[in-house]
């Protein structure tokens, strides 16, 4: 059975946020034994470089060390390839290429840049890599697969593989579906995945129920060994004072979200802040109920935290559900998620684009 592996992008901005507001996340170190402690995660190279992070991260979970291509987009960053190498092997278990995203920062196409880029930042660091290797490291190197159709994706994979395969022990790909992540694309991308006997796997941003019950039920028909996915959504929803609930069947969340906008009432907000008060029974509640005398003491940041930290877990606990159930019966959970007529979609894209 393919192994699932959930890898919440973290930032440095929001855990020093918890560590300043004495809030422990979930991969903290006192967390260590207890149902709120989660050691995988996924860090950013450009955004993490000049952070410390305490070797147990590695030690414990699965650290995939992302090389912050995608601020060469968003940011206009230049990123050093042997540097985001180097930062990767001492801090993370595996981190993939300095890749060019195929769109620049206005959202104009660079295909032809952003693979010459890419070959060029894998060359750099080809090398360092294979010495570190050699000399018994445990870190491994990924590479990255771009493209939106057929023959992009196929002189993107040429191309790059050609440089390098990944495809030692621990090696592997990491893929971001394009143009959208859906499940359909994913279902596509485990056809192409199948097809180049790619063992391990990542897929950036891919955390909706649908794409994540897609990759837990049909990555062992990809040929897949391990698969990991990343997401900054439970992060992203507590900085916008989201709440992620459990819906009542287990296989999904609803989202309860804070108003704050001129002349509002608040009274979301209050909705909000009760259920975690008075109804949620999660790690991070029942600690903000011992530790708060009261609910309108509790100051805005300090409830970031911890939606961040209700967030994930009913993150985790949703995924780690998809998991075992996929052990037993995987195809009746894709069906009810998907519905009858998408889960027809998926399983033939796996096959076909084999």
């Amino acid at each position: 059975m393919t192994q699932l592996r959930f890898c919440p992008a973290l930032s440095p901005q929001f855990r020093r946020s918890c560590d300043r507001l004495k809030v422990a996340d979930c991969i903290s170190d006192t967390r260590r034994g207890t149902p709120a402690y989660y050691p995988h995660a996924l860090l950013s190279h450009y955004h993490w470089r000049r952070t410390p992070v305490p070797p147990a991260w590695r030690e414990d979970g699965f650290i995939f060390g992302d090389s912050g291509g995608y601020s060469i987009r968003t940011k206009g960053a230049v990123i050093d390839p042997v540097e985001a190498l180097q930062w990767q092997a001492a801090t993370c278990t595996v981190g993939c290429v300095v890749d060019v995203p195929t769109r620049d920062q206005y959202d104009d196409p660079c295909w032809d840049r952003a693979l010459r880029q890419t070959a060029a930042h894998t060359r750099a660091a080809l090398t360092s890599y294979q010495s570190l290797a050699n000399g018994g490291d445990a870190f491994r190197w990924w590479g990255v697969l771009h493209g939106q159709f057929g023959g992009q994706v196929a002189q993107w994979w040429n191309t790059i593989a050609s440089i390098y395969p990944f495809s030692e022990q621990g090696e592997g790909w990491a893929f971001r579906p394009e143009p959208t992540i859906t499940h359909v694309t994913v279902a596509h991308t485990l056809g192409l995945i199948r097809r180049h006997r790619v063992r391990r796997a990542h897929f950036f941003a891919a955390t909706s129920p649908k794409v994540v019950a897609t990759l837990a039920v049909l990555a062992e028909d990809a040929g897949l060994e391990f698969v990991s996915f990343d997401s900054a959504s439970a992060g992203i929803a507590a900085a916008n004072r989201i709440m992620m609930l459990r819906a009542s069947d287990g296989l999904s969340w609803t989202q309860l979200k804070e108003r704050s906008q001129r002349g509002d009432t608040h009274a979301d907000r209050w909705r909000v802040r009760e259920y975690l008060w008075e109804r949620c029974s999660c790690v991070s509640c029942a600690e903000l109920r011992a530790a708060s005398a009261g609910i309108k003491a509790v100051g805005d940041g300090l409830w970031a935290c911890r939606l961040f930290l209700h967030n994930l877990l009913v993150q985790v606990r949703t995924f780690n559900d998809y998991a075992a159930e996929a052990v037993s019966n995987g195809h009746a959970l894709l069906r009810t998620i998907l519905g009858r007529r998408d889960y027809y979609m998926v399983t033939m894209a796996v096959a076909h684009d084999a």
